[in-house]
């Protein structure tokens, strides 16, 4: 597809599996943890649009976008706090607001460029090359070269 991963394709898969989520906990837990759980994927839609919207304004270089990143994280916990003080199931809660990340992957997937080229086909260095040396990945950058008094 090659086209950057739109709000409204996120919103559509959450939907869904949340849609997917809610009925089965209907049919298998308790209402109050099939509620929590909707009530979870809604507060968490609400967050995504909010911090979508941020972030279009914020690429527009516009001003007011960073107090609105530094509002909405206090704002969701605000108001999941007072989910659980009114009572609702925290698990249910939880479950309904992770529903989100699926979604995103799901959603990045589609929009994955699908004209990548063969990953067998790339060039790579041979596993005996001395370049190999050079890299630590363990700490993600080349490893120092160390000196020894002979070579100064």
């Amino acid at each position: 597809m090659n086209e950057p991963i739109r709000e409204t394709r996120v919103l559509a898969w959450q939907a869904a599996i949340g849609a997917a989520a809610a009925l089965a906990a209907f049919a298998l837990a308790p209402p109050k943890f099939a509620l929590s759980l909707l009530l979870g994927a809604a507060l968490q839609t609400l967050n995504f649009r909010g911090l979508f919207g941020l972030a279009r304004t914020a690429f527009a270089q516009e001003a007011r976008a960073a107090s609105g990143f530094a509002l909405r994280l206090p704002i969701f916990g605000v108001l999941v706090f007072i989910a659980i003080k009114a009572g609702v199931d925290a698990a249910g809660l939880l479950v309904g607001i992770t529903t989100l990340v699926p979604a995103v992957v799901i959603a990045a997937w589609q929009s994955r460029p699908r004209d990548a080229a063969d990953l067998n086909t790339l060039p790579a260095l041979s596993p005996e090359d001395p370049s190999w040396d050079l890299y630590s990945p363990w700490l993600a950058r080349e490893r120092e070269i160390e000196r020894s008094e002979d070579t100064l």
